[in-house]
């Protein structure tokens, strides 16, 4: 990536975050068949929780995981095969602080992300709502075949559903990246089964390979001479938890260097704005619906008009949007980006793409940016209190 070879890479530490980023339209087809050859198996353990009186189904993960929750809860609240389900988004970091704030006693699924499933919240998590739930079905989504938490899940007996992903989704690197996207993509179709008609795997492995190429030109030009002090991701609905992640990897991958954020299209309004400044750049994701892209270019005219004179950028699926001076803009190519789910997928590319440019740029190690271990690629230092219920 970004015209370095692959020893190269190794030499700045950087090669398996640039590989992990660079193969996840292959990776995506690998998710995809396993999800069609299991549809049977995913559609009877549904059905046994709906026979049950399951309603309430919770997306459960710490850090970037939780941010997975956050993007795929208002795409299957617009869209699914059951939406009669209460689709709730809800951080483990959260849930193990402060339990009964969170769950109730009644039929739920409990669907929990991790990608080496070993996250102290995740197995205590389980814990947890086996002791406040009595009608609880699990499903752990993960990438990772021998983590603790398919083990703990697993005394759930055929209440708990497996959904152990490709190997090539159990990311080596310290930041998530194709693993995220995979638990995305599959806990999407998981509840929607249907949209995998839709996407022909050729295409999809191609959309995003464009993409990756499209957004390496951008980065590469744009921040040839210069990495962001600041930078800001915003977007709507669902795209917020994709402009959270983003954020993320940007404060990951620099080590804490860049000033990293993220907030809705509309909130950014409430008091984040103070972030502007001349140097402020500012990332937004604009949504596939019509309706909702009307804020989303009301901000970036805003910002136009406010004559600071800072990089703003915009990420669109459409040939036509309203155009301003000074505004940049990434578009999808062909029919990609009327895809809400790939529409999410492809625009997380840039800002995994453009949080390793910064990193190679600020000579930081990517596969591994905090050597002093201040963060860890899996969490560390956390106790888990006893907990009884009140």
């Amino acid at each position: 990536m970004f015209n370095l070879d692959e020893e190269t890479l190794q030499k700045k530490a950087a090669i398996h975050t640039a590989s992990e980023i660079k193969h996840q339209g292959q990776v995506w087809r690998k998710v995809i068949e396993l999800l069609r050859e299991n549809e049977k198996m995913h559609t009877r353990f549904i059905e046994q929780a709906r026979a049950a009186g399951a309603v309430d189904v919770l997306f459960l993960g710490a850090g970037s995981s939780a941010f997975v929750s956050e993007t795929v809860v208002p795409l299957l609240f617009e869209e699914s095969a059951y939406p009669e389900f209460r689709y709730q988004a809800i951080a483990t970091v959260d849930l193990v602080a402060a339990p009964e704030k969170y769950v109730k006693n009644r039929p739920t699924i409990a669907v929990s992300f991790g990608r080496s499933g070993n996250s102290p919240e995740s197995i205590a998590a389980v814990d947890l709502l086996e002791q406040l739930v009595d009608e609880l079905f699990l499903v752990s989504v993960t990438c990772n075949k021998d983590g603790e938490l398919l083990k703990v899940s697993d005394q759930l007996g055929d209440r708990h559903l497996r959904l152990v992903l490709p190997e090539e989704t159990n990311d080596v690197s310290f930041a998530m990246t194709s693993s995220f996207t995979s638990m995305l993509m599959s806990s999407y179709v998981l509840f929607h089964p249907k949209k995998m008609a839709d996407w022909d795997l050729a295409d999809l492995a191609i959309s995003a390979d464009q993409f990756l190429q499209v957004s390496q030109d951008f980065i590469m030009k744009k921040f040839a001479k210069n990495t962001p002090k600041r930078l800001i991701y915003l977007g709507s609905s669902t795209l917020k938890g994709i402009a959270h992640e983003a954020s993320l990897k940007t404060l990951e991958l620099s080590a804490g260097h860049i000033d990293a954020s993220f907030e809705s299209v509309m909130g950014f309004r409430h008091g984040p704005k103070s972030l502007m400044h001349q140097d402020t750049v500012v990332v937004t994701f604009y949504s596939a619906d019509p309706y909702t892209r009307q804020y989303d270019e009301d901000i970036v005219a805003e910002m136009t008009a406010d004559g600071l004179g800072n990089p703003l950028i915009v990420l669109q699926g459409e040939e036509n949007t309203r155009s301003f001076a000074g505004v940049e803009k990434i578009r999808l190519a062909g029919k990609s980006g009327d895809d809400p789910l790939l529409r999410n997928l492809l625009f997380l590319l840039f800002g995994q793409t453009l949080a390793l440019y910064n990193s190679l740029a600020l000579g930081i190690t990517p596969d591994n940016p905090s050597p002093s271990g201040i963060v860890n690629r899996v969490v560390q230092g956390v106790t888990i209190h006893p907990f009884q219920k009140k």
